[in-house]
């Protein structure tokens, strides 16, 4: 702009000039005052942007000072679509196992989010202030982790932490899920009546561990993955939510292949297996072919698989996994296929 000013100053009059540098100076007062006046509509919320999510702010902000949790940082903030019906099938995703632990945290803090089924609210997730710290072992070191909270007309509606920023499982007032619950995951999600209608498979829940661990592999083989998936765990069920989670939402919409064991198998077969177990009286680990007491097992297992990445793939094909299960209402369940015990 200066160049081509000066190019018309040398062929113009210089009252042409004084005309279009006083035009220029009110323009220019003028755009600064309009920019003075935004920047004030913004900050006290009166802009198009701002108006829409002041009040919800301010519902969020009064919550967490209420319950004196510190948070630092910008939250996100994105709509979320409260599902009306959380039922979910043995084997189907569960995006209602989702719903039920966070209306469980919530309830922790007297909020029940049965009444925003079916309802579009806004999801607010603050980062609190150092993280937490871990559980067990893990307490000497600390987490980044959030706190969401669903606001419905300027109110907070629910609300739960995420612990490593993706698993729910601790309420505002940081108590853990099985503390509030007084149950372990399994046993809730049974007393909940997650999974109870078993689909197409209600035989499973006949099979011994081993023959769930065939089952397992025969349905990817088939390429049947409700089967497969029917094989699996609540804990692991809950676990694909979460896993691998892209930004702006609160969990995964489906399995996929970072989310799934099923997903990421696309062969298998048991070749040889063992269960092993601590034995009291030995003092130290034995293996065994006769099913040991008790509602969890862990089987050491020769395995043919085929994962989806090659680089998970030996040359033989041949691999020792070590899987664990654990007995629900629904049968035994693979709890993981892990490489050590």
């Amino acid at each position: 702009m200066p160049g081509r000013t000066d190019s018309r100053t040398r062929t113009r009059t210089r009252t042409w000039t004084r005309t279009w540098t006083s035009a220029v100076r009110r323009l220019t007062a003028l755009a600064v005052g309009l920019a003075l006046v935004a920047g004030l509509a913004v900050g006290l919320g009166v802009g198009s942007a701002g108006c829409a999510r002041r009040p919800k702010a301010r519902a969020a902000e009064a919550f967490l000072r209420q319950h004196g949790l510190v948070v630092e940082g910008e939250p996100a903030h994105f709509q979320v679509t409260v599902p009306a019906d959380w039922r979910v099938t043995l084997g189907a995703y569960p995006e209602g196992l989702y719903w039920g632990v966070a209306n469980e945290l919530s309830k922790d803090v007297g909020l029940d989010l049965t009444g925003l089924k079916g309802k579009t609210v806004e999801a607010w997730i603050y980062p609190i202030a150092g993280g937490l710290p871990g559980e067990g072992d893990q307490r000497q070191f600390r987490y980044p982790s959030n706190v969401v909270l669903l606001v419905d007309q300027g109110k907070v509606g629910g609300a739960w932490v995420l612990f490593n920023a993706v698993t729910a499982n601790q309420s505002v007032k940081l108590r853990q899920f099985a503390d509030i619950t007084g149950l372990t995951f399994p046993k809730w999600a049974e007393r909940e009546g997650f999974f109870a209608d078993p689909g197409p498979n209600p035989d499973l829940a006949k099979l011994d561990p081993i023959e769930v661990i065939r089952a397992f592999f025969k349905a990817i083989n088939d390429g049947d993955q409700v089967r497969a998936n029917a094989c699996l765990s609540p804990r692991v069920m809950l676990d694909s939510l979460t896993m691998n989670l892209s930004p702006g939402v609160l969990y995964n919409p489906g399995f996929g292949a970072n989310n799934g064991y099923v997903s990421n198998i696309l062969a298998g077969d048991l070749i040889s297996w063992q269960y092993y177990f601590f034995d009291p009286a030995q003092g130290h680990l034995v293996t065994s072919v006769n099913l040991p007491p008790g509602d969890e097992v862990n089987v050491r297992a020769e395995v043919h698989i085929k994962w989806r990445n090659p680089q998970f793939n030996p040359p033989t094909g041949v691999q020792t996994r070590f899987v664990g299960l654990t007995r629900t209402a629904q049968g035994w369940k693979i709890e993981g296929l892990g490489t050590g015990p």
